[in-house]
């Protein structure tokens, strides 16, 4: 899955639980940080090839609970575990879809422990029709969720980027 529905996901699961802003940072933070072996991508020649493999399983879930947890503790003062969990967790649920596709033969999700490949496509019937819907269905409802947000003035990044403070006051 993309990274912008990630955010959006994770974004839109916050509004719906009516969580505060710091919450909703630890909640798009999460969802996105098992997308890290990105770099492997910027550095190729350091990294093994492992984008949506380690990264991607239940162990490293709990790995980068941990560490968002300690760094939402250290940095806000509060702890937004459960927060960074429901993130992570949108992420490997949303991430299950892509093993529809031609391109990914599945996730190790119990990795290290057992290393078998879990995919969607072994159990749904036609599963590159279905991870085409899936997919644009998922990336659409994102893209028309962020469009609706922005336009009553709760643009999904201001979570991160407050830019209240700047605008001038509106003078009628």
């Amino acid at each position: 899955m993309d990274p912008f529905s990630h955010y959006m996901i994770a974004f839109m699961i916050g509004r719906q639980l009516e969580l505060g802003r710091d919450q909703l940072m630890a909640l798009t933070f999460s969802a996105l940080i098992l997308d890290i072996d990105v770099i492997y991508y910027l550095y190729p020649d350091h990294f093994l090839p492992v984008h949506g493999s380690i990264t991607h399983t239940f162990s490293a879930m709990v790995f980068f609970w941990i560490i968002c947890a300690a760094l939402f503790l250290v940095w806000k003062r509060r702890f937004l575990g459960g927060c960074a969990f429901i993130g992570m967790g949108s992420h490997i649920v949303l991430d299950m879809v892509n093993t529809l596709s031609p391109f990914d033969g599945g996730k190790q999700l119990l990795w290290p422990f057992d290393t078998t490949y879990y995919s969607l496509g072994d159990i749904v019937p036609y599963p590159y029709v279905a991870w085409v819907i899936l997919a644009g269905a998922i990336f659409s409802f994102s893209l028309v969720m962020a469009l609706m947000h922005f336009k009553e003035g709760d643009a999904p990044w201001r979570v991160w980027f407050d830019e209240r403070r700047y605008l001038k006051k509106d003078v009628r």
